[in-house]
């Protein structure tokens, strides 16, 4: 079904996003690429070049900025309207498998969010329970090196301050 945005009455639950004390609207975006959240929602990140909204990907610096979640139900061909659930807090349903209290972080598999942290890690939700996740965006800071965790050494003198793998919030 369309969410029509202009009847405040009128509420698809498949395409909404709950928050503590509301069902909030998705946002409209253009695709620049198929996005299909027919089962699963799929995170997404807009492409300030073209103000499309492409998935994400946690292997590729430029595109990692995540914005939101297409909900579930949708299907969206390259240059359609899809409906993204933006809300810090938001509430979505549609995934399997989860933990309550987990992390979940962009997945290096386009769109998808794992418990496992990618390449540039950014935390994009919480589990609420085997199916629901809240939007709770943390992004990590790395420090240079070629490896995903990059390192960084302060020497003073005859301390080191070593920061190979180590998460900055």
């Amino acid at each position: 079904s369309t969410l029509d945005s202009t009847n405040p009455s009128y509420r698809d639950t498949k395409s909404c996003a709950l928050t503590s004390d509301a069902i909030v609207a998705p946002t409209a975006y253009t695709t620049g690429e198929a996005i299909n959240a027919t089962n699963t929602p799929q995170a997404v990140y807009l492409d300030t070049s073209t103000g499309n909204i492409l998935l994400t990907d946690a292997d590729d610096v430029t595109k990692i900025n995540f914005i939101g979640f297409v909900t579930r139900g949708q299907n969206v061909a390259s240059g359609g309207i899809a409906y993204v659930a933006t809300i810090e807090a938001s509430r979505i349903d549609g995934f399997s498998e989860l933990t309550a209290g987990q992390e979940l972080y962009l997945s290096g598999t386009a769109g998808a969010i794992s418990s496992t942290k990618g390449t540039f890690v950014v935390r994009v939700a919480q589990a609420v329970n085997t199916t629901t996740i809240a939007i709770k965006v943390i992004e990590e800071i790395k420090f240079g090196g070629t490896g995903a965790n990059g390192a960084l050494s302060i020497t003073s003198g005859t301390t080191t301050l070593d920061l190979a793998n180590a998460d900055f919030y």
